[in-house]
């Protein structure tokens, strides 16, 4: 009877664990970052003191990012972006069409986007949700 006892517990325990670690979230497939994005970003170089433009950035799950700054100009970027959690992580950005942009940290939530330069500091750039339908 102890030794029936002792297995039917060890099954349960295995079993809650296996639930458990199946309903862990996957910091890549459920980011809060993935989605359509759109805000200001402040260009340095731009003008004779630097000028604010428009920015609209897609964030894909496949770890990917590609986007445009004033789309007048049209100066496009893409990216890879990797993931700490399901609301942190890094933007490495390949081709920025004459601006040098870092690698920049992020933190996402339902509505809003933060990037910055966790190294340099310095302004932050802070993107609004695109809803679906627009």
């Amino acid at each position: 009877m102890t030794k029936r006892f002792i297995i039917i517990a060890l099954v349960l325990v295995l079993a809650c664990g296996a639930l458990f670690v199946s309903c862990k979230p996957d910091p890549v497939k459920d980011n809060k970052a993935i989605g359509k994005w759109e805000g200001e970003v402040w260009v340095p170089e731009a003008g004779e003191e630097g000028e604010y433009f428009n920015i609209e950035m897609t964030v894909k799950d496949d770890k990917t990012f590609e986007g445009i700054i004033d789309a007048e100009l049209e100066a496009k970027f893409t990216g890879t972006w990797t993931a700490t959690s399901i609301n942190k992580g890094t933007l490495k950005f390949d081709v920025v069409e004459e601006l040098e942009l870092p690698e920049l940290t992020f933190y996402a939530d339902d509505t809003n986007l933060i990037a910055y330069d966790a190294k340099e500091g310095g302004e932050a750039i802070v993107l609004i949700r695109i809803p679906h339908n627009k």
